[in-house]
């Protein structure tokens, strides 16, 4: 296996921990920086089993390269497929995946969060309000709106 990590999204002591242990077992790896037009540098074209280590552009890299296994982040890295594979041994196993509009209980609160590891959102517990503002917009537009309030004050 060879291994592609992503430059600059680990805190320095964890990517020297993480290069250390590649050196110390004598897997091969390179450093690279993932550009947004998907490039990296400096250009790698590993053999063989690659495994990427990084956000999600390095993932969409690895995709695009056809590497694998690639990555965690795939079509398997999804709560309805975790429910599905696992059944009651799922930590939150009874957990019901619904879209926002579905939700109709107002009287309590709900924990939220994507079924798949998008960092669309970070999971949190919703009330009422926030459900109902959820429902009246796009997701883009409440963090937006959230984003906006929290630099306002």
């Amino acid at each position: 296996m060879h291994y592609v990590i992503q430059q600059s999204i680990y805190k320095p002591q964890n990517l020297q921990i993480l290069l250390e242990v590649l050196e110390r077992l004598a897997l091969p790896y390179d450093l690279v920086k993932a550009n947004a037009d998907l490039s990296l540098e400096p250009e790698v074209n590993p053999q063989g089993k690659v495994f990427v280590f990084g956000a999600w552009r390095m993932a969409a890299i690895a995709q695009q390269r056809q590497w694998s296994p690639a990555s965690f982040l795939n079509e398997n890295f999804d709560y309805v497929v975790w429910q599905l594979q696992l059944g009651s041994q799922l930590l939150n196993a009874n957990a019901q995946v619904l879209k926002f509009k579905e939700i109709h209980d107002l009287q309590r609160r709900y924990f939220i969060r994507p079924t798949q590891d998008t960092k669309a959102f970070d999971g949190a517990v919703f009330d009422a309000d926030k459900v109902k503002a959820l429902q009246s917009m796009t997701i883009k537009a409440y963090l937006l709106s959230t984003y906006l309030k929290e630099i306002a004050y």
